[in-house]
């Protein structure tokens, strides 16, 4: 499945590590040999880039590296691949009307620990994301907002049958979260208030 690239998007405050994810989401793997199929390196960047955050222009300076290591379960027939993945980005955000700035990183380890067969082609994933995923930055530095700890998810997907990592994300549910974690729960108005009140 490799459940852990459908990770971290909820609400405003994630979708601002876009180009981290959807790369780590665009990297192919290749089918099954073994029990380890895949391990490797990742890493790139973004820079200069127009961009909008809560409705103000800015220039986005983003980067990303990792490392991953996919499996197959062994129970699934080729079908269910579990995934290690261990990231950092940060995107850093500067207003160019007024120069300020603030960024958003974080370092995480995203585990698929188990998969259990539902029914035909889908599986359900036991998923933990350990670290800090969500970090943001004032610009002097400052931690303005910092979630640490570890969510426990469960997720279900579709491996479409072909014996090879990736599918259909059917549906996901938050089974815990330990730590604090104020970003996760802040709403679209509390973030965009936050950033407001950083470059606005």
């Amino acid at each position: 499945m490799s459940a852990a690239r459908t990770w971290g998007e909820k609400g405003g405050a994630r979708r601002a590590t876009v180009l981290g994810v959807a790369a780590i989401m665009a990297l192919a793997v290749a089918p099954a040999r073994a029990t380890v199929v895949d391990r490797g390196h990742i890493d790139g960047s973004e820079l200069g880039v127009a961009d909008n955050l809560c409705g103000i222009d800015v220039i986005r300076d983003s980067t990303f590296s990792g490392i991953f290591r996919d499996r197959v379960d062994k129970a699934s027939d080729g079908q269910a691949f579990l995934e290690r993945l261990n990231v950092s980005h940060r995107d850093a955000f500067t207003n160019p009307l007024n120069g300020k700035s603030m960024s958003i990183e974080g370092k995480e380890v995203i585990n698929e620990l188990k998969a259990t067969h539902v029914t035909g082609n889908v599986y359900e994933f036991v998923t933990i994301e350990a670290g800090q995923p969500f970090v943001v930055r004032d610009g002097d530095g400052n931690v303005v907002l910092r979630d640490r700890g570890v969510i426990r998810r469960r997720i279900l997907f579709d491996t479409l049958g072909d014996s090879a990592p990736g599918g259909v994300l059917l549906d996901e549910e938050i089974l815990g979260v330990s730590g604090p974690h104020p970003g996760f729960d802040q709403t679209e108005a509390e973030f965009c208030a936050m950033v407001e009140g950083l470059i606005g």
